[in-house]
């Protein structure tokens, strides 16, 4: 990732390129031609380092349906995705609708 964005009912909050590599974030999606893919991250809780996520994708109308074991949890979540220039843009709301995210990703 390099870079994301939320907005709230604070506005809109923006974290550069520059910001997430002096903070030594990381985040990358792996993924594979049959369906599988692999989540690396230190973002969600520094404290733990990085964790590893495996499960399976599937993108169909717009969205990333992505489908992981945190813990002993199943989660599924959904993206709305969109691809431009080799740049892959995930996009999602909270369940009330109060808060947005995005991130963006680059092709490597």
């Amino acid at each position: 990732m390099f870079e994301y964005s939320w907005t709230n009912d604070q506005g809109k909050q923006t974290t550069t390129e520059d910001q997430i590599k002096a903070d030594g974030g990381v985040t990358e999606y792996q993924f594979t031609d049959d369906g599988k893919f692999k989540l690396t991250s230190n973002m969600a809780d520094e404290s733990t380092g990085t964790d590893t996520y495996e499960g399976t994708w599937k993108f169909e109308d717009g969205k990333l349906m992505l489908k992981m074991k945190m813990g002993d949890q199943l989660v599924d979540l959904v993206w709305n995705a969109e691809i431009k220039d080799d740049i892959l843009n995930l996009t999602r709301s909270s369940p009330d609708g109060s808060v947005s995210v995005v991130n963006s990703f680059r092709k490597k």
